[in-house]
């Protein structure tokens, strides 16, 4: 009676085949439920410092590809923002943020999301020693 039904998950393009075989001995249908597991982090964010003016990228990886991730500094959503140059980056199940330029407020817990799953680390921008910078300045 059935040879073939495909079946569509709504977050997939794709389309799967699904044979059935007929039960003649069952008098009742029974019914089907198709669920698509959901993404986790794979590899989380880690913990990073670094000083400051050097560039910087925390990077993540999912379970599965091209899904959306959404970036927090300190529980507030951020954006790119070409100003400081901050950018991010979807490459199949990788993601990641980068600052160019980090400055000692970019200083912050950062997160990303995706959908209820996320990973959070830590990014401690240390300052340049002044000290330093006049002493190497001032001996020559």
């Amino acid at each position: 009676m059935f040879s073939c039904i495909r079946v569509w998950c709504s977050n997939h393009p794709a389309s799967h085949p699904l044979s059935l075989t007929p039960l003649r001995h069952l008098s009742q249908q029974i019914p089907c439920v198709f669920a698509e597991s959901k993404a986790s982090f794979t590899e989380p964010l880690k913990d990073l410092t670094v000083p400051e003016q050097e560039s910087v990228t925390l990077e993540c990886e999912l379970s599965k590809p091209d899904q959306k991730v959404k970036w927090l500094k300190d529980g507030k959503e951020i954006k790119p923002d070409r100003k400081k140059g901050i950018t991010t980056k979807s490459d199949g199940r990788r993601h990641s943020l980068t600052i160019p330029r980090p400055v000692s407020d970019d200083s912050a817990e950062y997160t990303a999301k995706c959908g209820e799953e996320e990973t959070k680390a830590k990014l401690t921008v240390e300052g340049i020693d002044l000290f330093t910078v006049c002493c190497c300045f001032t001996s020559l």
